[in-house]
């Protein structure tokens, strides 16, 4: 009787592994970090046992099943249904958004100052839709040329990203959006100097130029839905040292995605670190005092 549950558990998992893969183009790996985020502590050997059909342990079967059923309804709004052995949406509510779950590894016990969640550089699209959506009152984002984030909507699909802006917008999330102004003196000192060593960066006036007009369209778009949270644009005049993805700043649960622009090193490439203020209260202090003093004199775009 044990083995024909643990059979039927790996079955779920194999299923929802394939659904994800299909859906939201998933690598085992990326499955992996967000099962991981849901708390089911399991190593990637045991995993590819489960899906490759090779002995597993009943009681880990059934942990990584019940965790691949709140992965596959959170990201697919699906549920396991037992006489069909497949997953269905029948149940999926009215109005039912995605609900991306993070790969970042969640932070260990030790009282370490931060959590470094991608030492090799910038956030996958997963892990920020994923901080974006913890949101309930603002989210800040503070950059250069905020090239990414304009892209995400025009290159990446609804479900991915704008669907989860638009949704955090829906429920009165305000979004405060800085970039770099194209046409000031630091830009083109800061660029300038960067070009020295990575000559593409010659580029960066024209790039954020392109930004500003991308944003300007995802803006009237995002406002003729009449969704009660705001979309805002400024602009800031001050020699760019790090990008912010700020969430709640104000509140007691409020999180910080901080990433330094080191020179020579391409921005994409430059170490991330997620804050917590409930958790590290004086670093979050230090780098969002930054973050204010750099926006303070920020004009609005639109």
């Amino acid at each position: 009787m044990s083995k024909n549950l643990t059979e039927q558990d790996r079955r779920v998992v194999k299923a929802g592994v394939e659904l994800l893969q299909a859906h939201c183009a998933y690598t085992q790996a990326s499955v992996h970090r967000k099962l991981t985020h849901l708390g089911c502590k399991v190593a990637i050997a045991s995993l590819n046992n489960i899906i490759n059909d090779k002995p597993i342990g009943a009681p880990l079967a059934r942990k990584v099943r019940l965790s691949m059923e709140k992965l596959v309804w959170h990201e697919l709004g699906r549920q396991w249904n037992t006489s069909k052995q497949q997953f269905l949406s029948d149940e999926r509510p009215l109005g039912w958004q995605p609900d991306v779950v993070s790969e970042a590894q969640q932070a260990e016990a030790s009282g370490s100052s931060c959590s470094i969640i991608r030492p090799e550089g910038r956030l996958s699209i997963n892990d920020k839709v994923g901080i974006i959506n913890a949101a309930q009152h603002e989210v800040i984002e503070f950059g250069l040329r905020l090239r990414t984030f304009s892209n995400y909507f025009l290159t990446r699909s609804a479900y991915e990203f704008k669907n989860h802006i638009v949704a955090q917008l829906n429920t009165g999330v305000h979004f405060k959006l800085y970039l770099l102004d194209p046409d000031c003196n630091e830009a083109r000192l800061y660029f300038n100097d960067r070009a020295r060593v990575l000559p593409e960066e010659r580029e960066g006036q024209e790039q954020a130029r392109a930004s500003v007009e991308r944003l300007s369209q995802i803006k009237e778009e995002l406002v003729a839905a009449n969704s009660p949270g705001d979309f805002q644009v400024f602009f800031y005049r001050h020699i760019p040292v790090a990008h912010f993805l700020i969430i709640d700043g104000e509140s007691l649960s409020g999180q910080m995605v901080y990433a330094p622009y080191l020179y020579g090193i391409r921005r994409a490439d430059c170490p991330v670190s997620v804050i917590s203020k409930q958790t590290h209260r004086q670093l979050f202090r230090t780098h969002y005092q930054s973050f204010l003093a750099l926006s303070k004199d920020a004009t609005p775009v639109f």
